[in-house]
């Protein structure tokens, strides 16, 4: 430690540079006193698995999902941002995630967990996350494009139209059973590029959502064009996008439950996703069905049903049996 800091020339007062940590792509200096740097050492390699690698390269976990693998990666430094674009791929196909990342809670549990002066100079913590398969991921470098021309037309002198909520240029990308919504925003901080993901069609699914500063629209752009030019052969289904779907449906059920249907259409067919949500605690499950097996679904439903109909009806007839029979009892009495 004591080298370290002495070659890059910090040591003073008794204090040095303890270490530069590139890992999970946060990158942090801390200051340790040299009289106490081997106790604090001892347990930074604990630490750091604790704190940094649960995020992984882009702020997943640091044990991938199984048999999932990463490709690529490339780090976008925005402002005061950063933001990962990683090329994975798992038995499903390829995919790529955009990842916004936060230094504000790390920076709290670094500075908790080491017990020293620590400075925080990447980013590190989640914040938010969105996944757009191979053909998801064209569409939005296409509608990206625009919205880099629009902005590039802002700064030119265009007079930008601003709603109400500040909204300068909107656009949605509908793909498979998933929504990307594009709005480009100005606040008294300036402009960014809002983009919010929702998994189910349905008006009323989560999002999860990214906010990227306007200037750093077209280093995305950049960034996802290298990685579908090297990484998308093979994996780009053209038939996708001419596919006529229909409207999302709804059920609502008793005990405060909805069912939603989102016919969805991918490289193995076209499916329902059926989900289940809770509306008093949000949690949702959901199975999707092929579009082979609807009309066997449709008929185990039909059966079930009549045989429900049926038994409730015998047992509505005894039941008036007996009200039946206590009233010719009571009568002879």
């Amino acid at each position: 430690v004591e080298e370290f800091g002495k070659d890059l020339g910090v040591v003073r007062s008794g204090w040095c540079l303890g270490c530069w940590i590139d890992c999970a792509r946060v990158s942090i200096v801390w200051y340790v006193n040299l009289d106490h740097s081997l106790g604090i050492l001892a347990d930074v390699r604990g630490i750091v698995e604790l704190v940094f690698f649960p995020y992984g390269s882009s702020g997943d976990d640091r044990h991938p999902p199984h048999g999932e693998q990463e490709l690529a990666s490339k780090m976008l430094q925005v402002q005061s941002k950063r933001f990962y674009v990683d090329v994975k791929q798992n038995n499903r196909g390829r995919f790529i995630k955009l990842a916004e990342v936060s230094s504000r809670k790390l920076d709290q549990q670094v500075k908790l967990a080491l017990g020293c002066k620590v400075v925080v100079v990447g980013l590190g913590g989640r914040k938010s996350r969105l996944i757009l398969s191979m053909n998801a991921a064209v569409a939005f470098r296409d509608h990206l494009d625009k919205f880099v021309k629009f902005f590039d037309g802002l700064a030119s002198g265009d007079e930008p139209i601003v709603s109400e909520n500040g909204q300068l240029k909107s656009e949605i990308i509908v793909h498979e059973s998933r929504r990307y919504y594009l709005s480009l925003k100005e606040n008294q901080r300036g402009r960014y590029l809002r983009v919010s993901q929702r998994v189910s069609r349905s008006s009323s699914g989560p999002r999860l959502q990214i906010a990227l500063p306007a200037p750093g629209m077209t280093q995305l752009r950049d960034a996802l064009n290298e990685l579908i030019d090297k990484y998308a052969e093979g994996y780009l289904n053209e038939s996708d996008t001419n596919v006529e779907l229909p409207e999302p449906k709804h059920v609502r059920a008793e005990n405060n439950k909805i069912f939603y249907f989102d016919v969805g259409h991918n490289e193995r067919g076209t499916f329902v996703r059926i989900s289940e949500v809770k509306q008093i605690s949000g949690s949702r499950s959901s199975i999707a069905v092929p579009m082979s097996s609807w009309g066997a679904f449709r008929d185990v439903l039909a059966e079930l049903q009549e045989k429900m109909m049926a038994t409730k009806g015998t047992e509505n007839d005894t039941e008036r049996t007996i009200k039946s029979d206590i009233k010719l009892e009571h009568n002879k009495e």
